[in-house]
């Protein structure tokens, strides 16, 4: 096998880079990996299964969510590990993509406006051109990219809260972006009523706490009280980045 490599001259969004290399394939499968994700045995077993299926240009998207290191942190063993237990994945890793020149062409690509969340919108437009996305186990890859700290978690979030800055239309489709919303105003009425209203301080702190706990709920429901309570603390500075993002794309 021979591996090509292109270099793009500056940083680019995911979804550039990702569009500008397959213009360069050859083949039918297109692949889509980032540099700190490990590509197991299993994977390429998999690969190799489908790749017929693949090569004759279904409709198909299919890959894996990636399992995080065998040494984890805090922030990988109770968040990143537990994401998307026990319910039916909506789209696949961008980090983790296996499919097709056929697929890739119906769907359009990866939408260039997009810095991050790329692979969100195109599971969406994927389930619009009837696209089958099969979020399959086998494709299991390690990723070490993800955040070891919190700050490095915040930080990552912030990032993240761009895909739903782009527009009004993208802030209003986003559940996460409304809550982090809600989060905000929470916070800026606390701190607020801190001074002249104790009162209206303890239910905008319960306020604060729902959030985080539903949220948490919602993600780890069917995992252990012990993992959602893990959760409810780790979405507290989920929100912090997210809510961050909202600041400095309004101010900034």
């Amino acid at each position: 096998m021979c591996l090509v490599f292109k270099r793009i001259e500056k940083k680019e969004f995911p979804s550039i880079v990702r569009n500008f290399g397959t213009q360069f394939a050859t083949n039918e499968v297109l692949i889509f990996l980032d540099a700190d994700t490990e590509v197991t045995e299993a994977w390429g077993k998999r690969l190799d299964q489908i790749w017929d299926e693949l090569d004759r240009g279904d409709l198909l998207v299919t890959g894996a969510k990636c399992s995080v290191p065998n040494d984890p942190t805090m922030i990988e063993k109770y968040w990143f590990d537990k994401l998307g237990v026990g319910s039916d994945p909506t789209y696949i890793n961008g980090c983790n993509i296996v499919t097709n020149k056929t697929t890739f062409q119906t769907i359009g690509g990866f939408d260039e406006e997009l810095e991050t969340g790329e692979d969100v919108d195109f599971a969406k437009r994927s389930k619009q051109e009837a696209t089958l996305i099969r979020h399959d186990s086998a494709f299991r890859v390690i990723h070490h990219g993800y955040p070891k700290s919190l700050m490095a978690f915040i930080r990552r979030e912030l990032w993240h809260s761009t895909g739903d800055l782009v527009d009004r239309s993208h802030f209003f489709r986003s559940k996460v972006a409304l809550a982090s919303l809600l989060f905000l105003f929470f916070h800026t009425f606390a701190l607020i009523s801190l001074i002249f209203e104790i009162a209206v301080f303890s239910i905008c702190v319960l306020g604060i706490v729902l959030i985080c706990m539903l949220s948490s709920v919602r993600a780890f429901r069917k995992t252990s009280l012990y993992q959602i309570l893990m959760g409810t603390l780790i979405y507290y500075f989920y929100y912090i980045g997210r809510a961050a993002g909202i600041i400095k794309k309004r101010f900034f």
